[in-house]
């Protein structure tokens, strides 16, 4: 018959993927002689929900669960834990600035949810502003 018609059912399996975590680049100040803390994982984020997020590198070094301090092109020593905490020093670098004057110093950082192949590198950025000694 030309009319007729049948009912069947047809089971669709959708199974999620996850998604690398969003690492956004930081700021921060100090004088040049004061060290700086803060966290790169603050405004860093994850869309699949129960992923922890953690820092594996600071520029190509990799970190361990102490922290990993890591010289930086200025001199200045930047220490990175994985829970995202890390400590800025200008370590002297920046003894030479004058008192008005400001300088960047800025390092990259890796950051994963535990899955592979899943990371995003941001980039810290900190104003160094010099002092009158």
């Amino acid at each position: 018959n030309i009319n007729s018609s049948d009912v069947a059912t047809v089971c669709v399996k959708v199974e999620g993927s996850n998604d690398s975590p969003v690492a956004v680049d930081d700021t921060d100040s100090t004088g040049q002689d004061d060290p700086v803390s803060g966290n790169v994982l603050d405004n860093d984020s994850d869309p699949d929900e129960g992923d922890v997020l953690t820092v594996t590198h600071v520029g190509d070094e990799p970190i361990d669960s102490d922290g990993t301090s890591v010289p930086l092109d200025s001199d200045a020593v930047v220490t990175v834990y994985p829970n995202g905490t890390y400590l800025y020093d200008p370590n002297g670098a920046f003894d030479s600035l004058p008192g008005e004057g400001t300088a960047e110093d800025c390092f990259d950082y890796t950051v994963t949810d535990g899955n592979i192949n899943s990371s995003d590198v941001a980039t810290v950025c900190i104003k160094v502003e010099g002092s009158n000694d």
